[in-house]
């Protein structure tokens, strides 16, 4: 997208104007910058005098060498027109606290381009109104960085109610009431709320914790003997899982846990298992079932 100003461009309009003052613990290295096009006295060529906004050109181009400070020659070609043009030239074009930097020369150039994308790039936004274009910081600069300042936000508690004949208790898995306190504590959850010592569920599924009075069996090789089990488990998950196999490893006391909707997919859990120890270059000795 290219935007024409219809108006002859005089690098003596530039100028700086006022905008508000920031922080004071911040400092600015730039106002907000007002560029204005207006008629100029002397008689120019117009395409020299004519400048464009393009929001699809990746750099800056001038054909008018003049407007650079301190130009050094290079020799290059640039693509920001529809055919490559010859780079005399390239250099800062400055606006008084800001630079943009590179801006190419291009005397074949058929206008002065201006790159939106390259003065986003230096923290600007541009707005247009009739012949004037205002360039406007997006951040305050700390040095030749740029700062932005982030909002302080409110937050909002989101309150989840759960209806009906279930409560957070069955619905989370029969949660402990250690846990069940804690989220009462912030606040922020409504809803029903039941202890597990009144919970059928928990009374015949969780038993007290007994130690073991003697010492578990150990092995000094991993996966040399191993224990297996199936669980069932009531009432099933939503994926109609109803039983668990179990597979311990006495010398890790790790387990290996797989949900089954049937027993006789245990077999190829096993199978699956006793693969993946086989890769290992290990075979177990002892195989414990109930």
């Amino acid at each position: 997208m290219m935007e024409k100003i219809h108006s002859t461009f005089d690098i003596s309009t530039l100028n700086m104007a006022n905008s508000k003052q920031p922080e004071p613990e911040v400092q600015s290295d730039s106002d907000e910058l007002m560029i204005e096009y207006v008629h100029s006295i002397e008689t120019k060529k117009e395409k020299e005098g004519i400048i464009y906004l393009d929001s699809g050109a990746g750099q800056t181009v001038v054909n008018n060498l003049s407007l650079l400070s301190y130009p050094v020659g290079v020799d290059k070609q640039i693509n920001n027109f529809s055919s490559p043009v010859k780079v005399t030239h390239r250099r800062t074009l400055n606006f008084k606290g800001v630079s943009l930097h590179p801006v190419f020369c291009v005397p074949d150039g058929p206008v002065n381009l201006h790159s939106i994308s390259q003065l986003c790039d230096h923290g600007l936004k541009i707005s247009t109104k009739s012949n004037m274009i205002k360039s406007l910081p997006l951040f305050i600069k700390r040095g030749n960085l740029f700062q932005l300042k982030i909002p302080k936000m409110q937050e909002n508690p989101v309150y989840s109610i759960v209806t009906g004949n279930h409560d957070w208790h069955v619905t989370l898995g029969h949660l402990s009431d250690g846990y069940i306190e804690a989220m009462l504590n912030t606040g922020r959850i409504k809803g029903k709320f039941t202890k597990s010592s009144v919970c059928d569920v928990c009374k015949h599924a969780k038993i007290e914790n007994c130690p073991h009075s003697k010492k578990l069996p150990m092995v000094m090789t991993p996966f040399f003997k191993l224990q297996m089990d199936t669980l069932q488990v009531s009432p099933p998950n939503w994926k109609g899982n109803q039983y668990l196999l179990v597979i311990i490893d006495y010398f890790s006391r790790f387990n290996r846990v797989y949900p089954m909707c049937k027993k006789y997919e245990a077999k190829k859990h096993l199978e699956s298992y006793l693969d993946e120890i086989k890769k290992l270059g290990i075979i177990p000795a002892f195989f414990h079932s109930n």
